[in-house]
């Protein structure tokens, strides 16, 4: 089965930066746990926790530069079957992810803004 993306996000900083402060925010983040940093050097994987909508999902954070000082993160995933998985929930889930990450991306980038 492939990961979906499920939301992205442009910033106007170099890429190296951008993927120490994704860094910096999952780790701050207690709904994820890191798992690695991908083979590649430019993504990371990680687990969600279980919620009140969803098992959990296997997600994979990537960031590519853009231009000469950008760079696009985008964030796939693959949720994990339960019996109560419901594509509403799974949604519902990203979601509240997707606002928790880019609320401590805009922190861990904050000073260096």
């Amino acid at each position: 089965m492939s990961d979906d993306e499920l939301f992205s996000r442009t910033y106007s900083v170099p890429s190296g930066q951008l993927l120490d402060a994704l860094q910096q925010a999952l780790a701050s983040m207690p709904t994820v746990t890191l798992q690695r940093v991908d083979d590649t050097g430019r993504g990371v994987e990680f687990q969600t926790t279980l919620t009140m909508t969803s098992w959990g999902e296997t997600m994979r954070a990537t960031v590519e530069p853009v231009g000469d000082d950008g760079a696009v993160l985008r964030v796939s995933g693959q949720p994990r079957v339960g019996a109560m998985s419901t594509p509403w929930g799974e949604e519902a889930h990203a979601t509240q992810i997707e606002q928790q990450l880019f609320a401590a991306l805009e922190a861990a980038l904050a000073p260096t803004e």
